[in-house]
């Protein structure tokens, strides 16, 4: 049982980690307002600035004003997944 809560923990990590990996498209570590807008904008859907920073703010630990890709961080985000 403990193995496939693992091999569970494991995909989702991977597949939080390929999801950022297209979020962010400078490659920086980071995704930020303007990353996340052309991610939307690429799916058609269009959000305002506040909307834009609200999103980021669910996720932004440090206040930054970005995400990070801090595996610990993405684990505990519980709004990707």
């Amino acid at each position: 049982m403990l193995s496939v809560r693992m091999c569970a923990h494991v995909r989702r990590e991977a597949r939080l980690r390929s999801v950022f990996r297209q979020f962010d498209k400078d490659g920086s570590g980071f995704i930020d307002r303007s990353e996340l807008d052309a991610v939307f904008n690429e799916l058609g859907k269009d959000f305002d600035d506040d909307d834009l920073q609200r999103m980021i703010g669910l996720a932004d630990q440090d206040a930054s004003g970005t995400t990070c890709s801090d595996e610990r961080h993405l684990t505990n985000c519980s709004c990707c997944c």
